[in-house]
Formats: structure tokens, C-alpha cells, sequence
């Protein structure tokens, strides 16, 4: 009971930081979050000291907890990360991938495109993240997946900041139709081209969020450093 009890603070307490339902900067409390999460307060803390591992929560002893500010240069090691490994897995998912699995996607992108343009953010976040899930899975490479999901915490709240934005919802669905459009061709060259501009889309993106919530940031010291964070 004592560990589900923390898993649940912990994983509801996570989904709030990431979702940006917690913002950024965000004081923290041990009673606050067991109150928040209908918890006691064992459950509570775990849930900060964990997190605050993941570095998504900042822990000043005597002084104060936060939800942690995104950072630019761990976001560079995450983007990295993510590029790389969703590159790589194209061969094995061309391997195993049917017909069904290509409608499975397919599905996939019109469920974003009933999300986008009516306010659903994290229903949109959560369906395009599915999209790109469902590929490893075909892939059978969900290991990868796992290690992605577990490491892009920053990446993951620059990418909900993003997908806020009307004009990033339209151009991902665009861009995963023309991915699977791709597949289907079974144009390997093409679908690693196509992948690569979806995810180097990110660096263009981001340059907007910097600019428009410059609060919640750190790790870059100088507008030229915020620019090139990942190029």
C-alpha cells in the first residue's frame, strides 16, 4: 500500500511537471503535494526526493523547494538523445512494420488533428507522443523508448510549450502524414530525412518559447548561447 502510494504521488506529482500544470519556478511544499495529491506526507516527499534526481524539482535545504526551471544545455543532451535514437530505429521498424501497423499510425495522427485547434494541449501532446511510441513498439525497440521517455523531462516540457502553439500542431501533423507517406513507399533514405526535420524542427521552435516565457529558463548566459543551445 506504502509503495503505491508513492508511485502514485510521484508519478501524478511528475505528470504535473511535465504537462506544465506546475509551472516552472513553481514553490513546492511536502504538505502542499500530499494535500494536492491525497497523500500523507512520506509519500509526498519521496515523490520531491525522486524528482528532484530527475532534476525536475530544485531543493534548497533551509530555504525553499521548486518545481525546476527548464534547462537549455540538458535539453541539448536530451534533443541528442531523442534525434539519434528515432533515427536509428527506422531500419528495425521497416523490418516488422505491416500494413495494419501503417494504419495504426494513421490513426494515430487524425486522433492529433481532432485534438489541435480546440484547447486539448495535453491530449495532443499525449496523442503525438503516442505516434512516436507506436514506432518503436513496431520496431520492437521499446527500451530505447523507455530511455527517451525517461530522460526527456526538460526536452518533454519545451515540447508542451511548443505544441501550445496552433501553428506546431499543424506542421507535426504534416509532418508525421508525409513520415508515414513515406513508409509507405518503404523509402528508407526518405523516412530518415523526413524524421530528421521533424525533430530538428524543435530548434526553430524553441527560440520563440525562450523569447516569449524568458522566466522559465536556465543554463544559457547570453542570447547568442540561447540561439545556437542546440544547433
Amino acid at each position: 500500500m506504502a509503495e503505491a502510494l508513492n508511485k502514485l504521488a510521484y508519478r501524478k506529482l511528475r505528470q504535473d511537471i511535465i504537462f506544465l500544470t506546475l509551472k516552472p519556478g513553481t514553490v513546492l511544499s511536502t504538505q502542499e503535494v500530499a494535500t494536492r495529491y491525497e497523500v500523507s506526507r512520506t509519500p509526498a516527499r519521496e515523490a520531491i526526493v525522486r524528482l528532484n534526481k530527475e532534476g525536475l524539482v530544485d531543493v534548497f535545504p533551509q530555504s525553499k523547494t521548486m518545481v525546476s526551471r527548464i534547462d537549455l544545455k540538458r535539453i541539448q543532451q536530451e534533443w541528442f538523445i531523442r534525434k539519434s535514437l528515432e533515427v536509428a530505429v527506422i531500419d528495425e521498424f521497416m523490418k516488422n512494420c505491416s500494413l495494419r501497423d501503417l494504419e495504426s499510425l494513421e490513426k494515430s495522427i487524425e486522433r492529433q488533428a481532432n485534438f489541435s485547434g480546440r484547447g486539448m494541449f495535453r491530449s495532443f501532446f499525449e496523442s503525438d507522443y503516442e505516434f512516436h511510441r507506436r514506432i518503436f513498439e513496431i520496431a520492437e525497440q521499446l527500451l530505447s523508448w523507455e530511455t527517451i521517455a525517461n530522460v526527456n523531462c526538460h526536452y518533454d516540457r519545451m515540447r508542451m510549450l511548443i505544441m501550445s502553439e496552433q501553428t506546431a500542431q499543424t506542421e507535426a501533423i504534416e509532418e508525421h502524414r508525409q513520415i508515414v507517406a513515406a513508409m509507405r513507399e518503404r523509402d528508407v533514405p526518405l523516412i530518415k530525412r523526413q524524421m530528421v526535420i521533424h525533430t530538428e524542427k524543435f530548434g526553430l521552435q524553441q527560440q520563440a518559447m525562450l523569447e516569449r516565457y524568458p522566466d522559465y529558463f536556465s543554463g544559457m548566459s547570453s542570447d547568442r548561447q540561447l540561439k545556437d543551445s542546440i544547433f
